[in-house]
């Protein structure tokens, strides 16, 4: 996706971040399970998504499998995109699905999305394990930001845009945990405000002053970068 595209500013929404929220270089506050949310913010299943958690819980194999097959690969991205090394993204991809598999009745349809109670347990994990860990484990540049290998035909564009790119995912990986987290979901993942909100714990505003702050920030970053090669 080019960055153009993915990093374009928010629409102003007049509102301001939670003060309430964690400090920059620590999500430990987020991490809960009990901070408030919009009471609007349940989401109607997505159509299939009643049958598939009633399957689920009656032991069905193929509905896991179902489930895994369509969800593995965007929460493998998710986590690498938000800095998790490869062997850890990995790690806490499976962590999620065991969850799964141990207590499907988590998963309430009523209550939101498959996708937003997936992420909202990726994320969780990820806010615990960078606490944990920090000191052990070398949290990365965000990745999967390049897409395929380049094609033999445009290899010179496409070396061009991998390193645009390149600059972004350092950009992305200077940003405060908290906005970084928007920028991941709504313009990597493509969620909307409503479920970005859902997982995070927080409003549909909070997401959006958060988004418009992380793309001012990027914006910022990347305008000194492109000043430093000038000069």
């Amino acid at each position: 996706m080019p960055p153009t595209l993915v990093f374009k500013l928010a629409s102003p929404s007049g509102c301001v971040p939670d003060s309430a929220g964690p400090r920059a270089d620590d999500p430990q506050a987020e991490a809960s399970h009990s901070a408030p949310v919009d009471s609007s913010l349940a989401q109607a299943p997505a159509p299939g998504e009643v049958e598939l958690a009633t399957r689920l819980r009656q032991g069905e194999e193929a509905a896991f499998t179902e489930i895994y097959r369509a969800h593995h690969a965007p929460l493998y991205r998710f986590a690498l995109q938000m800095g998790a090394p490869n062997g850890l993204a990995e790690e806490l991809v499976h962590d999620v699905f065991v969850e799964l598999m141990r207590s499907p009745q988590g998963f309430r349809p009523g209550r939101g999305s498959l996708r937003s109670y997936l992420f909202g347990v990726a994320r969780h994990r990820l806010v615990d394990q960078w606490r944990r860990g920090r000191r052990e484990v070398s949290w990365e540049e965000p990745g999967t930001l390049a897409g395929e290998p380049p094609s033999p035909d445009n290899v010179s564009e496409e070396l061009s845009r991998r390193q645009e790119l390149a600059q972004l995912s350092r950009a992305l990986a200077a940003l405060p945990w908290e906005y970084r987290e928007v920028v991941v979901l709504c313009d990597l993942q493509e969620m909307p405000y409503q479920e970005a909100a859902r997982i995070l714990r927080c409003r549909t505003g909070t997401i959006a002053s958060r988004r418009h702050r992380a793309h001012k920030l990027l914006q910022e970053r990347l305008q000194r970068n492109r000043r430093g090669k000038e000069s």
